[in-house]
């Protein structure tokens, strides 16, 4: 069966026989593209995609129904049925959010572009919590790829190494405002994966990852009390204080600043300047915790719409009674033991 609706933007298809479909196809010449979907099965599998009429690739499973979209501009239609895009201005670039198409089976994922710099944010976590551990099992991994910036691995190594030293620092960076404001009685393993899909050098790819390990650990089931924002601050004699400052801007800079912080309070502070006043520094922090507080509104929205509840997890909170107990036993003894310097004091 084929409806088409003159006054809609989209022509749908519903048949239960490949040949059909493709005599409906057929029919449909003035449309550049078709994508069909077997609308039974789990999710939203794509089965057979046509482009201007011509079939460019196909499942051997036989579905037993299909939905074709076409838009009437030729574009296909999303299918994905919790895509959402999300859009904000930061520091007059634009930043663009999308969840619910990449990475489905992560715990929370984002597809963050700020620019053209775009990375792919996944969150995950452990059923369980792991065994005999007194810390969280946290792990930031910053996953440059080469080909973000247009290169392919050639020569004696055709694959990219261990990571570079940058990467392991912009790790760093992003875990030191996220790991402490995770329940201090959590032992679940957790994975932050950030993958560094392209690079504008305007756009600091270490920056969108920080706000997208926000975003996607925000919107996961992990309990994690965040949000937080994360901004670059360059100081040049032209314009002064400059937030996320290009890269012809960060040439001219005297002052590399990297803040991260929530709506409350600044986290985390990596900065390095070339003799810069204690008041600048001071008011380039504050600076740039104004715009951390507007982002971090931008992903509360995000999260007020698609966030998930967060999931339960057995403490490994400490016994404080036998904590008290031991305390009370051993603690004079410890006292009297770290106060006396001759050993064989100590040791009578």
């Amino acid at each position: 069966d084929m409806a088409i609706d003159a006054m809609a933007p989209f022509v749908t298809i519903n048949d239960s026989g490949g040949a059909r479909i493709e005599e409906g196809i057929n029919s449909l010449a003035g449309y550049s593209g078709i994508f069909l979907r077997n609308t039974r099965a789990s999710g939203v599998i794509p089965q057979i995609a046509f482009i201007a009429g011509k079939c460019i690739g196909t499942s051997s499973a036989a579905a037993s129904m299909f939905d074709v979209v076409v838009k009437a501009n030729g574009e296909v239609e999303e299918t994905f049925d919790n895509y959402k895009v999300y859009k904000y201005e930061l520091a007059g670039r634009p930043l663009v959010v999308k969840t619910g198409k990449i990475a489905g089976l992560a715990n929370g994922a984002a597809l963050v572009q700020y620019g053209e710099t775009t990375v792919l944010a996944t969150a995950t976590a452990s059923a369980a919590p792991r065994e005999g551990i007194d810390f969280l099992p946290l792990s930031v991994d910053y996953d440059e790829k080469l080909y973000a910036v247009g290169k392919i691995p050639g020569g004696f190594l055709k694959r990219e190494g261990k990571p570079s030293e940058k990467a392991v620092l912009a790790g760093r960076v992003i875990d030191r405002p996220v790991r402490p404001l995770f329940p201090k009685d959590l032992r679940n393993d957790i994975s932050l994966l950030l993958t560094i899909m392209s690079v504008d050098p305007d756009c600091s790819p270490e920056i969108t990852a920080m706000i997208g390990a926000s975003i996607a650990l925000s919107i996961s089931d992990i309990p994690w009390n965040g949000p937080i924002g994360g901004v670059f601050v360059g100081l040049t004699e032209e314009e002064g204080l400059v937030i996320n400052p290009t890269a012809e801007q960060r040439d001219r800079s005297c002052l590399e600043l990297t803040v991260a912080g929530s709506h409350q309070k600044v986290v985390m502070i990596e900065a390095g300047a070339a003799e810069v006043a204690d008041d600048k520094m001071f008011e380039a922090i504050m600076l740039a915790h104004e715009e951390i507080k507007k982002l971090c509104t931008f992903i509360d929205s995000i999260v007020a719409e698609v966030g998930k509840p967060k999931f339960e997890y057995p403490s490994a909170e400490l016994d404080q009674n036998l904590f008290d107990a031991g305390y009370e036993f051993c603690a004079e003894d410890v006292k009297v033991a770290l106060d006396t310097d001759d050993k064989n004091v100590r040791d009578a």
